[in-house]
């Protein structure tokens, strides 16, 4: 087994934990639509 399969794999996690935490403290205080918003403006059509 070579050193680069470990590493790599540490590395996968590595960057898939930083997004997962990125995620969950994107907004100021977890309310996210209902205080934030939409992220882009929709237009609704009676």
């Amino acid at each position: 087994m070579s050193a680069r399969r470990p590493a790599a794999r540490l590395l996968a996690a590595l960057v898939l934990m930083g997004g997962l935490l990125g995620a969950l403290t994107g907004c100021e205080d977890g309310e996210g639509l209902r205080d934030e918003g939409p992220s882009t403006s929709v237009r609704q059509t009676p």
